[in-house]
């Protein structure tokens, strides 16, 4: 009888610590993804902001993890902010700021829930009356130069992110001064391991263990140069000191601030984000059916992303939807439970309360 009860105890706190590990791991990826992705919009006359922007999608984040936590907890669904949607929505940025007379981040903070709001409703529209499986009938080579044009923009974004002048073709030349090779140069070897580490193993620890021993190799290569992290800073190795990580509600925002015809001028770009979402995540959730060899039902699962966005434009959030890669992390984790939803959620919670 002992015996069993200690076997009980035993096998209930592996699971238990399993599925806690899960969630730190899912949790830590979804943080680093946040901080890159805010990187990629809030760049330019918006970079100021860039701690908002984190708390946003931080906090947008969280509401998903909830939501999806609740509707799709059986499935081990993990949903995550995606980049091929910020590059449409830092495109839409780019032209307010151009053309906006009034406070631009005020609009931005305004756009941003507006587009998940949007998105939200026509998710749920083509859950609700099963209207996924038209997108079988989008073109191979549409989708083929979609992924293609979207990777090509994430490096973009991405040297954009980590040098100090705007890229363009007359300033490419730049890139190869030795102040900008200093800074992109170990992101490319970051990006080359993670690369070929992904293409040996298959297992959940490869991200988590490539981004650590990155972050540690950056750090001791300013240790051995006798560099002061101060001069890392302004070489732009570090990311320096961002400031709190604020969340600011819809409500609290002046209406006046806000540049109405300019998000109105944007409608083309909101379109093409609606577009790009719908079809991605038809794209993921089909890639989720076969690494898990689980059929699900789809049109259920854009209902419920549907309602997740709609719950974090509410929240003043940006728009995201259903992660292939974060769902494949999570299922050979083993998080296969609300415990993982509960202590992911947790942890950003964590991260933005002592960020802020």
């Amino acid at each position: 009888m002992i015996a069993s009860l200690r076997k009980f105890i035993s096998e209930s706190l592996g699971i238990i610590i399993n599925k806690v590990i899960a969630g730190l791991i899912i949790a830590f990826v979804l943080i680093m993804l946040s901080f890159s992705l805010s990187g990629l919009l809030f760049t330019g006359q918006l970079a100021p902001y860039f701690s908002q922007g984190v708390g946003i999608f931080l906090m947008s984040t969280a509401i998903g993890l909830v939501v999806m936590g609740i509707l799709a907890h059986q499935y081990h669904i993990i949903p995550a902010m995606q980049s091929s949607l910020i590059l449409i929505i830092a495109s839409m940025t780019s032209g307010i700021a151009i053309t906006t007379g009034k406070d631009l981040i005020a609009t931005t903070l305004v756009l941003l829930p507006l587009t998940a709001l949007i998105v939200g409703i026509i998710y749920f529209i083509f859950g609700q009356f099963r209207f996924v499986r038209f997108i079988r009938y989008v073109p191979y080579p549409v989708i083929g130069g979609f992924l293609a044009g979207n990777g090509v923009s994430l490096i973009i974004g991405a040297l954009q992110l980590m040098t100090p002048f705007e890229l363009t073709l007359n300033s490419v030349a730049n890139l190869f001064l030795i102040d900008s090779l200093v800074v992109w140069l170990p992101a490319l070897a970051m990006a080359t391991l993670l690369f070929f580490a992904l293409r040996q193993s298959q297992r959940y620890t490869v991200i988590p263990i490539v981004l650590i021993l990155g972050v540690g190799a950056i750090y001791g290569i300013i240790y051995v140069q006798g560099q002061s992290i101060a001069n890392a800073i302004t070489q732009g190795i570090l990311l320096g000191d961002i400031g709190s990580l604020q969340y600011e509600l819809l409500y609290t925002l002046n209406p006046d601030l806000i540049d109405w015809r300019a998000i109105q001028s944007q409608w083309a770009n909101i379109l093409a984000v609606v577009m790009v979402a719908v079809i991605h995540l038809s794209l993921n959730l089909t890639g989720i059916e076969l690494i898990k060899q689980d059929d699900f039902d789809i049109d259920e699962q854009v209902r419920s992303n549907g309602i997740m966005n709609i719950a974090i434009a509410l929240a003043g959030g940006n728009v995201g939807f259903s992660s292939a890669s974060t769902t494949t992390m999570n299922y050979r984790v083993g998080g296969k439970s609300r415990l993982t939803y509960v202590i992911c959620g947790g942890a950003i919670l964590t991260v933005i309360y002592f960020g802020s």
